[in-house]
């Protein structure tokens, strides 16, 4: 048991490092730097995303900033995946090519060592063998190596008994074709343990393939979630430049209303200064008209004194000059009033005119107004479908990181079992591999021997033969007794020698068949090692499988 602990360290720190440098996060520098960076991304990308405006307009500009910057990230993410599946797939095919390779040169080197046996199983074994062919077909490659010492150790047992029913027409013969039809079963019970651990092994594979297409799954959804985010930025990218464009013509809109009103004010104040003047002229053209009506009065008066005096020259020409004087300011009096009038007019025309123009105005403020009100509603249903779409990208985002981080906790998962159960199998298939080799050199050594025993005994019986054959020849020659009693009698004595030395024989060839019978109980022995090993083996895969659910269970606690 000490020398299978220190072949099972050995094998262990042969193959162990191998997979440590490789996929141990402590060990690999790549693995730990793109975790590192992956989950550096992940802060920034939370940070970019919490990160919100004051108003719509700011909250708009920021995320048509920060848009490209979202999808670098997402893009880095996606190619941080893709180099850890590229890894982890370069990584399984390396070891499928690497250790299997190793195993099978192995392999090969043993079925070698059979070929050159000079003995060949018998016809009515080999049916048995092609089954055993056939079945190991479809095994895992790491386990081929110990079927086929298995197969070997049981060719070498048929081989034994296959020479030792052809040497002899005795009782030894059938002893050690009990022995061998005794010693047979064993490698069944082993191989039938062998495929129940190659059953649990091609279980794990298919659990491998499960996986690897859940990763071509994920790497689907991924591309879905980048083309998904890319159309939605598209889109928000329209939308913000619908939104600039409205925040455009609204400002035009303000501008030009804020320009009509202006207008309108400043027809208002002329329109009333207007009204002042017309009010202004109106006053003073009653208060002419009034003393135009006081001037003809003191015309009529002083022409009524005209006629009453006109005994006086120079009272009449003061008084036509007066009158004259009268007269005139008469005419500029109506010329006044006349221009007063038309002043008057015009500037009731002006006033209509701006009456209109403020109706004008007021019209166009009003449909201004109105659109102002058409924009605002359409920049606020935009903005809230600028959120919606950007509360739906926040989503995507999430989800896309949990499912990055879910398929590398699953990949590095799936990886440490694997890790685990191939140290575990490579260990117990070098393990088995030594002791078939060893089992291998004792069956050739004990076959060599059997051989040689054989090949004397062949001897011995046409020795035998030829005694009798002499002994035959003697009976014939009876008429010449007398003359050759005394060669009879040698010939008798030898005859008696060689039936010594026949019994002497025999009892060697019955010393060793239970030489090869005691070898057959050492390979009963030894199957009962492999069969310990095995449930060994078996133990400890149960303890991998327990702490591989205790471990599962706390990452899915924790």
């Amino acid at each position: 048991m000490d020398s299978h602990k220190l072949r099972k360290m050995q094998s262990r720190k042969s193959h162990s490092w191998w997979w440590d440098s490789h996929i141990s996060p402590k060990n690999s520098k790549w693995l730990a730097e793109n975790l590192e960076e992956m989950d550096k991304s992940v802060k920034l990308m939370l940070k970019l995303i919490e990160d919100e405006g004051d108003s719509f307009a700011k909250k708009a500009e920021m995320y048509y900033e920060r848009r490209p910057e979202l999808v670098s990230r997402v893009e880095e993410f996606y190619r941080m995946y893709r180099s850890l599946a590229e890894r982890y797939d370069n990584v399984t095919g390396e070891l499928r090519k690497n250790i299997p390779s190793n195993l099978q040169s192995q392999n090969s080197g043993n079925g070698s060592d059979y070929g050159s046996e000079p003995m060949t199983p018998s016809p009515e074994q080999t049916p048995e063998r092609k089954p055993a062919r056939r079945k190991s077909f479809h095994r895992a490659a790491g386990f081929d190596v110990f079927l086929g010492s298995g197969g070997g150790s049981s060719d070498l047992s048929r081989k034994c008994s296959s020479g030792g029913s052809s040497s002899s027409s005795s009782d030894s013969g059938s002893e050690s074709d009990n022995d061998a039809s005794v010693t047979h079963p064993g490698p069944e019970n082993g191989n039938g343990q062998h495929d129940e651990l190659q059953h649990r092994i091609l279980k794990l594979e298919e659990e491998l393939v499960i996986a690897n297409e859940k990763l071509r799954a994920s790497e689907e959804e991924i591309r879905r979630l980048k083309s998904e985010v890319e159309t939605a930025g598209s889109d928000n990218e329209l939308l913000c430049s619908r939104i600039l464009e409205l925040e455009e013509a609204f400002f035009v809109s303000n501008k030009r209303l804020h320009t009509s009103e202006e207008e309108a004010v400043r027809m208002k104040n002329e329109s009333e200064m207007l009204c002042d003047t017309i009010s202004g002229l109106e006053g003073e053209l009653v208060y002419v008209r009034e003393k135009l009506q006081a001037s003809e009065e003191e015309v009529v008066i002083l022409r009524v004194e005209l006629e009453k005096n006109r005994a006086s020259e120079e009272q009449v020409l003061e008084l036509e000059a007066r009158i004259s004087v009268l007269e005139s300011e008469i005419l500029d009096h109506q010329r006044t009033i006349e221009e007063l009038t038309m002043s008057i007019k015009q500037s009731s025309l002006e006033n209509a005119e701006l009456e209109a123009a403020v109706l004008g105005h007021k019209t166009t403020i009003d449909g201004l107004t109105a659109e102002v009100n058409r924009i605002s509603e359409r920049f606020s249903e935009d903005i809230q479908d600028v959120e919606a779409e950007t509360t739906d990208c926040k989503h995507a985002i999430e989800e896309l990181k949990r499912a990055i981080s879910n398929v590398c906790a699953k990949h590095s998962q799936e990886i440490t079992e694997l890790e685990a159960v191939i140290s575990e199998s490579t260990n117990a298939c070098v393990i088995l591999e030594a002791k078939a080799k060893q089992l291998e050199m004792e069956n050739t050594e004990k076959d060599k021997r059997v051989e040689e025993l054989n090949r004397n005994l062949d001897a011995l019986m046409t020795e035998r033969d030829e005694l009798r054959a002499r002994a035959e020849s003697l009976q014939c020659m009876e008429l010449h007794l007398e003359q050759l009693h005394r060669e009879h009698a040698r010939l008798i004595s030898e005859a008696e020698e060689a039936r010594k030395a026949c019994e002497g024989m025999r009892g060697r060839v019955a010393e060793l068949e239970e030489t090869v019978s005691d070898g057959a109980e050492g390979k009963r022995e030894a199957i009962r090692q492999l069969c310990m090993s095995l449930e060994h083996y078996r133990d400890g895969y149960r303890r991998l499988c327990q702490a591989i659910v205790n471990k599962r269970t706390a990452v899915i606690a924790s």
